[in-house]
């Protein structure tokens, strides 16, 4: 048999304890998050500035900063906005039919199309194009980055400790 005794004010220091365990909890997770989307738009500004330029509208990234809500960190919500997004994601034509986009279970069909002739608007003139690679998928890329790097961060223990020293 296994007994325990706590007085009344045991289970008040426990309480206190574990509201502040919570609070720090809290703020660790935040910093993951932060870290994580600090991380994101850095990557993928990085492979975005890779994709060569076909007259494509790069878009923009938008998103919601993490903001304590309660007693929790809020979920951040990415989106990547723009007229030609897809075309820099997927890739167009037959040299991105010949390398594809690297998540083969995507719905996009590429063109057998060798060549063609469109206006830029954002030049303001015709351009010629051969369409592009989908393997530069930046947007996916950056996805799979930034998984590895919060497994490679919770398994080199980075957070492990931090959770650990709020147990103390």
């Amino acid at each position: 048999m296994f007994s325990v005794e706590f007085s009344k004010g045991d289970t008040f220091r426990l309480s206190r304890r574990l509201k502040t365990l919570d609070r720090d909890v809290d703020d660790v997770m935040g910093t993951m998050h932060q870290n994580a989307l600090n991380y994101f738009i850095q990557r993928f500004n990085l492979y975005l500035n890779r994709v060569p330029y076909d007259g494509n509208d790069k878009g923009d990234i938008n998103y919601d900063t993490p903001r304590l809500v309660g007693n929790h960190y809020t979920r951040t919500h990415l989106e990547w906005l723009g007229d030609d997004i897809q075309y820099i994601e997927y890739g167009y034509g037959a040299r991105g039919k010949d390398s594809p986009h690297p998540n083969r279970e995507i719905d996009w069909e590429y063109s057998e199309r060798e060549e063609w002739v469109y206006f830029d608007k954002n030049k303001g003139q015709f351009r010629f194009s051969r369409g592009q690679e989908g393997t530069f998928a930046p947007f996916y890329r950056t996805v799979k980055d930034t998984e590895g790097m919060i497994r490679a961060e919770i398994s080199n223990g980075r957070y492990v400790t931090a959770f650990k020293d709020l147990m103390k």
